[in-house]
């Protein structure tokens, strides 16, 4: 890695590319999705069948397009100008970019992300972002997230794009002296 604060930073190496983590921006908690967000070698259960079937199929193989998947790129990101930052990672089969931003006004917080994706070897496009507000006295926040995967293939075989949204309100604050406690209630949902 070379970084200056002045130019910026270039790696290169097995590390996330520029849109990982962009569907997971939450100041408040954190997404509460854990199937499509951490869980991809997890097999899929039907309960349809009874008893049910444990199938072959796991989260990740239908689900890893939430988040981007880490390999071998070379990344730069440039310094940080009035709360943004761009950045763009590429191999030979990847590139994508992407966009971030964090804001701090009087009580509130801001952060957020858009970020897009091609893939030539699987053969897809994407385009995925979140953004998260808090206002810190009161701990009140709301976070929402989306992403959509235009592919060559899906499943089914319908060449349908592939989406999703996500959206989680909450309060997140410190009653007890051990720490914060965070109550939300929170809604995805998740097409092909």
């Amino acid at each position: 890695t070379i970084a200056s604060k002045d130019i910026g930073g270039v790696s290169v190496g097995y590390q996330s590319p520029a849109t990982d983590d962009l569907t997971i921006i939450n100041l408040g908690s954190q997404m509460n999705d854990a199937p499509v967000h951490y869980n991809n070698a997890f097999r899929i259960r039907l309960d349809l069948a009874k008893p049910a079937i444990i199938t072959d199929l796991t989260w990740g193989q239908i689900a890893h397009n939430v988040d981007s998947l880490r390999g071998n790129f070379v990344c730069y990101d440039t310094p940080i100008l009035n709360g943004f930052v761009l950045s763009t990672a590429l191999n030979e089969e990847v590139w994508d970019v992407a966009l971030r931003y964090q804001k701090e006004v009087n009580t509130f917080r801001f952060a957020g992300g858009i970020g897009y994706m091609k893939d030539t070897e699987r053969d897809f496009e994407d385009v995925r972002g979140s953004a998260s507000l808090i206002h810190d006295p009161t701990g009140l926040y709301l976070s929402v997230a989306a992403g959509g995967r235009n592919a060559a293939h899906s499943l089914g075989g319908a060449e349908q794009p592939a989406y999703f949204h996500y959206a989680q309100a909450g309060i997140s604050k410190q009653w007890l002296s051990y720490g914060k406690t965070t109550l939300y209630a929170d809604y995805g949902f998740y097409k092909d």
